[in-house]
């Protein structure tokens, strides 16, 4: 279940990955983000606190692109993982 719901977050964020969509974005990010809190999963927190992050930084919402930024460090620092760290690091 958790494998699904990250690969469904990865399609959607990447299929609104453009201007006309943008506000869907916010909608849909908030509520990836809310999902992956509630499961619980590490790693479905970094993947929605990094996708929101980047579509706050679209919309100009610098309060809420370092909230998820500051999510993801602390979860880089907790796992470990290559990829998440190299991720946060390109997006700081």
């Amino acid at each position: 279940l958790l494998a699904l719901l990250e690969h469904l977050g990865a399609a959607a964020h990447l299929a609104l990955d453009v201007p006309r969509r943008v506000e869907q974005s916010v909608q849909r990010t908030r509520e990836a983000l809310a999902l992956a809190e509630r499961v619980g999963d590490p790693a479905l927190v970094f993947w929605a606190a990094a996708w929101r992050a980047e579509t706050a930084a679209r919309v100009g919402d610098v309060d809420e692109m370092d909230r998820c930024l500051d999510a993801c460090a602390g979860i880089v620092q907790r796992l470990g993982e290559p990829t998440t760290t190299w991720v946060h690091t390109f997006q700081r």
